[in-house]
């Protein structure tokens, strides 16, 4: 059975109730895409609100061209009609967009 999400079939074999054996193939990646969003919608909101306003001022300037980028780059990925092979430069897309989450809370919370 071809299943684009690399862990699809190894999860389902092993009964893991993971998002892409729950939501398939179309839901998982529509899930990636929304949280992508939320993300980065949550990150500008965070700029004007409570003590992260001087330290999340400038984080819509990454953050929102990074998600953008990540979510075209995942409609790509469900647009293909067939296996695309590996998947390294989306999962290295898709990591490098969580460290602007992890360095700048590091940075917030070491100061």
């Amino acid at each position: 059975m071809y299943a684009p999400v690399p862990d699809h079939d190894a999860d389902k074999a092993a009964g893991k109730r993971t998002i892409a054996v729950l939501a398939g193939h179309r839901g998982a990646v529509r899930f990636a895409q929304a949280t992508t969003a939320a993300a980065a919608l949550l990150a500008v909101g965070l700029q004007w609100i409570g003590p992260f306003t001087d330290d999340f001022r400038w984080i819509g300037v990454f953050v929102i061209p990074h998600g953008a980028w990540l979510v075209s780059r995942l409609q790509r990925y469900l647009d293909r009609h067939k296996p695309p092979g590996r998947i390294d430069g989306l999962m290295a897309l898709s990591l490098t967009y969580l460290l602007w989450f992890v360095l700048v809370t590091l940075w917030w919370l070491t100061r």
